[in-house]
């Protein structure tokens, strides 16, 4: 009965809806593109865009009591829809994001942010390990309650191109996950150390 769900909606990126007016798709001279697999992007800039969302967000999720709020994925604190959001029943909505990194604002207004990969770019030298850490117990200690900051990290020699895994046969992408699963004890360990650090997940 404690358990936080929170439905995923991917905000930039949607499979090839008939039904979504042609506008709404992003274009790179004149052409639909695709960032990720089976997937085009969306034209966010448009406020039509971020309305439907948030309608959708409304009724689609926060009608039901199951769901306790949303996760954005793709997106980061903006001026519009992550406020909006959190207003959403009597400002008791859980929102959480994915920025990609753990961004320095937005604690008044989110539950947390995914930290999607951070971690490794801490163990190649992209990213500042004090650095990263004093975002993440920011966001434990300034965030909304309930928390949902989250820390995700994979095996290093895993090769995170999602072009070369959707050309693969699915049995094949199976054996190789498989064999991924036990192969970086010391990075798991890191990221689990690093999380219990603060009291993210």
């Amino acid at each position: 009965p404690t358990v936080v769900v929170l439905p995923y909606v991917d905000v930039v990126e949607g499979p090839d809806n008939p039904r979504l007016p042609k506008e709404w798709w992003e274009l790179r001279g004149g052409q639909r593109f695709s960032g990720w697999p089976g997937y085009f992007r969306i034209d966010t800039k448009r406020p039509e865009v971020l309305a439907y969302n948030l309608d959708q967000v409304q009724r689609e999720i926060l009608s039901h009591s199951a769901f306790d709020g949303v996760f954005y994925d793709c997106w980061g604190v903006d001026d519009w829809l992550v406020p909006r959001t959190s207003a959403l029943r009597d400002g008791h909505a859980v929102v959480m994001v994915n920025d990609w990194n753990l961004p320095r604002k937005g604690f008044d207004q989110l539950n947390g942010c995914l930290a999607e990969d951070e971690l490794n770019r801490v163990v190649e030298g992209k990213v500042d390990f004090e650095d990263f850490l004093g975002r993440y117990l920011r966001w434990c200690r300034e965030s909304r309650k309930p928390l949902t900051t989250m820390i995700v990290c994979h095996p290093s020699r895993v090769a995170m191109d999602s072009w070369r895994w959707a050309k693969l046969p699915w049995a094949e992408r199976v054996k190789l996950r498989a064999s991924f699963e036990h192969s970086d004890p010391a990075m798991m360990r890191f990221g689990l150390a690093t999380t219990l650090l603060g009291d993210g997940y």
